[in-house]
Protein backbone atom coordinates (compact mmCIF):
# COMPACT_ATOMS: atom_id res chain seq x y z
CA UNK A 1 0.00 0.00 0.00
CA UNK A 2 2.78 2.45 0.88
CA UNK A 3 4.28 1.91 -2.58
CA UNK A 4 0.94 2.81 -4.19
CA UNK A 5 0.77 6.04 -2.19
CA UNK A 6 4.33 6.93 -3.16
CA UNK A 7 3.55 6.22 -6.83
CA UNK A 8 0.48 8.45 -6.68
CA UNK A 9 2.47 11.17 -4.93
CA UNK A 10 5.14 11.01 -7.64
CA UNK A 11 2.55 11.29 -10.43
CA UNK A 12 0.82 14.24 -8.78
CA UNK A 13 4.09 16.09 -8.18
CA UNK A 14 5.09 15.47 -11.78
CA UNK A 15 1.78 16.90 -13.04
CA UNK A 16 2.08 19.90 -10.73
CA UNK A 17 5.65 20.50 -11.90
CA UNK A 18 4.35 20.59 -15.46
CA UNK A 19 2.04 23.47 -14.57
CA UNK A 20 -1.16 21.50 -13.98
CA UNK A 21 -3.74 22.69 -11.47
CA UNK A 22 -4.91 19.81 -9.29
CA UNK A 23 -7.94 19.72 -7.03
CA UNK A 24 -7.83 16.84 -4.56
CA UNK A 25 -9.92 15.56 -1.71
CA UNK A 26 -8.51 13.36 1.02
CA UNK A 27 -8.86 12.43 4.65
CA UNK A 28 -5.05 12.39 4.89
CA UNK A 29 -4.05 15.98 5.57
CA UNK A 30 -0.34 15.10 5.82
CA UNK A 31 -0.39 13.64 2.31
CA UNK A 32 -2.01 16.81 0.97
CA UNK A 33 0.44 19.06 2.78
CA UNK A 34 3.34 17.17 1.16
CA UNK A 35 2.14 17.78 -2.40
CA UNK A 36 -0.06 20.88 -2.37
CA UNK A 37 0.75 24.58 -2.45
CA UNK A 38 -2.52 25.36 -0.71
CA UNK A 39 -4.78 23.28 1.57
CA UNK A 40 -8.38 24.30 2.23
CA UNK A 41 -10.50 22.50 4.83
CA UNK A 42 -14.27 22.52 4.36
CA UNK A 43 -16.67 21.14 6.95
CA UNK A 44 -20.43 20.98 6.42
CA UNK A 45 -20.06 23.14 3.32
CA UNK A 46 -18.21 25.94 5.13
CA UNK A 47 -14.57 26.98 4.95
CA UNK A 48 -12.99 26.23 8.33
CA UNK A 49 -9.26 26.45 7.55
CA UNK A 50 -7.04 27.70 4.74
CA UNK A 51 -3.28 27.31 4.56
CA UNK A 52 -1.31 28.95 1.76
CA UNK A 53 2.11 27.62 0.81
CA UNK A 54 2.12 24.64 3.17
Amino acid sequence: MKESVENLKHLLLEARGGGATLILTSHDRFFLEDICDEVIEIKNGKLVNKQDEV
